[in-house]
């Protein structure tokens, strides 16, 4: 893959323009855009009363925006209703459990998921059986919802997502009202570890970003947090570890089904370990667009980063900014990008994205 290799874009699977929404005068949203394309995680941060609650109920269907457009996999979608959002493979456990509290476990599953999802009448009990035990809650299927803990209900909740396979899962703060003993419970413990892990790395500790990692990695058996053993790859790179970097990041190719992201990431580090001839392979295997699609362009820079190609890397990073993809707030912190620092090529770009060292 060279510098004039196309990168083909896939069209996102979601895409919310120019949103905005008002309650009596006052604006909860104004103007705002988020673009969503396979395979990203996205974190949405801000202030209590910043709207991001708003802006999920929007993606969700359970919102009604004043103005802007809701785009699904290409197609605009003139009024996004909870049903449809549930048709188009969007699901959201919110930050206040939508339970009906005086009706069961089984009695509230049967009202949010499509029977489709269930199986045959004789075989739901056990479907939703096994709904709970995936996500580590101990609750009964004849039991009140309104008897359940916190704790039980946002799992509940969970189960009810994750049994309808989204291609889109949106979070509203799942975490916020449960105290530190309900955290601790699966899968939620995974994904903080994912995220602790995540700041121990780009604070360049990185024994603690492995500990905290393969915890998580201990906790999700089921590997339904891809993003945690590429995580635990990228970590295994930095600190030198070949064959953990190898198995890891491997594992993290086989999960994904052979995700391009993912892919990045093993061919940088066969790179870094002296096997260039392995890394060219996943190069030239990424410019198959019939198979891969969209291919990030920082992807393409990590690759280069590991054969030690600085200006294959520095030109592909460019075309990532110019692509606005949201990986290029992290050119400032993370680690990898530490051999480039004293490039004037490279801090001029940082300048001219606003991240001036």
């Amino acid at each position: 893959m060279t510098e004039d290799t196309a990168v083909i874009v896939e069209s996102s699977t979601m895409v919310l323009s120019g949103i905005s929404k008002n309650y009596d005068g006052v604006a909860a949203l104004s103007g705002v855009s988020l673009d969503i394309r396979p395979g990203e995680v996205h974190a949405l941060l801000g202030e209590n009363g910043a709207g991001k609650s708003t802006l999920m109920g929007v993606a969700s269907g359970t919102t009604v925006p004043d103005s802007g457009s809701i785009t699904v996999r290409g197609e605009t979608i003139e009024r996004l209703t909870p049903a449809l959002a549930t048709d188009l493979g969007i699901a959201i456990v919110h930050q206040h459990p939508a339970v009906l509290p005086d009706m069961t476990v089984a009695e509230n599953i049967r009202v949010a998921v499509p029977a489709t999802f269930l199986g045959p009448s004789g075989d739901q009990a056990a479907t939703m059986r096994q709904m709970l035990d995936d996500v580590g809650s101990s609750a009964h299927l004849d039991d009140r919802v309104g008897a359940l803990s916190i704790a039980q209900k946002h799992l509940l909740e969970l189960a009810k997502a994750l049994v309808m396979n989204p291609s889109i899962l949106i979070l509203d703060e799942p975490t916020a009202p449960l105290g530190q003993e309900a955290v601790e419970l699966e899968p939620f413990s995974a994904i903080d570890r994912m995220f602790l892990g995540w700041m121990y790395y780009h604070a360049g500790k990185y024994d603690e970003a492995e500990q905290e990692l393969r915890k998580g990695s201990e906790l999700d058996e089921d590997v339904r947090f891809v993003a945690g053993i590429w995580f635990l790859g990228k970590v295994y790179v930095a600190s030198g570890k070949h064959d953990l970097a190898v198995r890891e990041l491997g594992k993290a190719v086989e999960n994904s089904r052979g995700c391009a992201w993912t892919r990045c990431m093993l061919g940088h580090a066969w790179g870094v370990f002296g096997e260039p001839a392995k890394a060219q392979e996943i190069l030239a295997d990424l410019q198959d667009s019939d198979k891969y699609g969209y291919v990030r362009a920082f992807g393409v820079a990590m690759i280069y980063l590991g054969l030690g190609d600085r200006d294959q890397a520095l030109i592909w990073l460019e075309k990532g900014c110019n692509d606005r993809d949201v990986w290029a707030l992290m050119l400032k912190v993370d680690p990898i990008y530490a051999d480039l620092r004293t490039d004037a090529r490279f801090v001029a770009l940082l300048k001219r994205v606003g991240l001036e060292q």
